[in-house]
C-alpha cells in the first residue's frame, strides 16, 4: 500500500470518532510527475494542450473520509508533468 493511502486511512481512522466527513483529493508535483490520493467526489484532472486526464477517474466515492471505512485510491498516472503553468481544480 503507498505510503499516501496509508497516511489518509490513518486519518480517516482517526476522525471517525468526530462529528464529521469530508472527500478530499491530495496532489504532489514530486522530480517532474503528478502523483496523489483521493476519497470521497472530489475530483482531479490534469488539463494539458493535447488533453484531459482525469486522474481520479479510480476513486470510490462512498465513504467519506471520516468515516472509519473510507477507501483511499492513490494515482500516478506516470505522465510526465507539462512543461508549462499548471493549476490543480479544487472542489
Amino acid at each position: 500500500m503507498p505510503h499516501r493511502v496509508a497516511t489518509l486511512a490513518e486519518v480517516d481512522e482517526a476522525l471517525s470518532c468526530g462529528p464529521g466527513q469530508c472527500a478530499i483529493v491530495a496532489t504532489a508535483a514530486i522530480t517532474g510527475r503528478i502523483v496523489g490520493v483521493s476519497v470521497g467526489d472530489c475530483g482531479a484532472w490534469l488539463i494539458a494542450q493535447n488533453g484531459i486526464d482525469e486522474l481520479t477517474a479510480n476513486q470510490v466515492r462512498r465513504p467519506l473520509l471520516g468515516s472509519g471505512e473510507a477507501i483511499p485510491v492513490a494515482f500516478d498516472p506516470r505522465l510526465p508533468m507539462p512543461r508549462y503553468f499548471w493549476r490543480p481544480t479544487v472542489c
